[in-house]
């Protein structure tokens, strides 16, 4: 299943969502075998508010990687918690697009939609913190909730907001940034799996 094909599913259709996407995870390549397997068996922790989503974000992520994109995933979220709008990195496959990001992904599929969802009722989740070029068009957007699982130490923008162009850090005045409630298993594998090609990748990027 791809996530240009998939309407708004409820909360409690998540994981089953999660679940139909990494079926759809070759498992020709042991890395990607092994971290499929992991989070097809993963068992949500209750206790975890963020749980289902974060295991779609990586879901999202593995499927990225597989198609030769950098492991990032992301959805929209609306204010009852049902998904809206999902993406993956698509930087690389199926032709280079230098601003197919996670975030960008997910934007482009949610602004195709016109929705009538407010944008400041929505919540962006994504499995890695969100670059300058996703955070400039997020906060544009409006989403009123960014919400990331792996900190990116070199690129991320969530913890820098400071350092944003004065119209971007006015638009991102009011808003909510944080991290996802979920389980250390999950936090861990979205790490991983972004690190699981991003050396090859920047090295392309580099020779371009």
């Amino acid at each position: 299943m791809s996530a240009d094909t998939i309407g708004r599913v409820p909360r409690e259709g998540i994981p089953a969502l999660a679940k139909s996407i990494l079926e759809t995870v070759s498992v020709e390549d042991a890395r990607l075998a092994g971290w499929k397997e992991t989070l097809e068996g993963y068992v949500l922790q209750e206790a975890c508010r963020d749980d289902p989503y974060a295991l779609l974000v990586c879901a999202l992520a593995l499927q990225a990687v597989g198609e030769g994109n950098s492991g990032i995933g992301c959805v929209i979220v609306d204010a009852g918690g049902g998904g809206v709008a999902y993406g993956h990195n698509r930087v690389f496959y199926p032709y280079f697009r230098s601003d197919l990001h996670g975030e960008m992904d997910t934007m482009d599929t949610f602004e195709d939609m016109r929705l009538d969802d407010a944008p400041g009722d929505l919540t962006l989740m994504s499995s890695l913190e969100p670059c300058p070029m996703c955070m400039v068009r997020i906060v544009t957007a409006g989403i009123g909730t960014v919400l990331y699982m792996a900190r990116d130490e070199l690129w991320g923008m969530t913890e820098d907001r400071e350092k944003l162009p004065p119209i971007w850090k006015d638009l991102s005045e009011g808003k909510v940034f944080g991290r996802l409630e979920c389980s250390s298993e999950l936090l861990a594998a979205s790490s991983e799996i972004f690190n699981l090609n991003i050396d090859e990748l920047y090295e392309i990027l580099k020779n371009r």
